[in-house]
């Protein structure tokens, strides 16, 4: 298992039949995930009380080790997520995409445009 002794996380990398998965552990603890197909980076999740800490930065440096120069190297944000991973994106060289109207609510649940 991989580590960023720095943030004191471990790193456990699933790939599968659609892409990959990295997840990063503090202990038992898992504090983020990043997923990739085809080079392309298809979500980013920190919990929030590890936010701000660099923990995404440290799940894309991950992501490019094991993927190397197929890993495109500054990934798009989608309109649909929040300003902190806008933000990220940019911070990483990658850009945040214009931004489109807001989700739709139906209940609890969250409708997103895809396409």
């Amino acid at each position: 298992m991989a580590a960023d002794e720095n943030l004191g996380l471990q790193f456990r990398h699933t790939p599968g039949m659609f892409g990959h998965t990295v997840r990063a552990y503090q202990g038992k603890r898992e504090v983020g995930r990043m997923s990739w197909d085809s080079g392309h980076i298809s979500n980013v999740y920190t919990k929030p009380a590890f936010r701000r800490q660099g923990v995404a930065t440290a799940l894309y440096g991950e992501a490019q080790r094991l993927h190397g120069e197929g890993l495109a190297s500054a990934p798009k944000h989608s309109p649909n997520k929040t300003a902190e991973g806008a933000a990220w994106a940019e911070s990483v060289g990658g850009e945040a995409a214009a931004p489109k109207d807001p989700p739709k609510r139906k209940g609890d649940r969250v409708e997103m445009d895809l396409m």
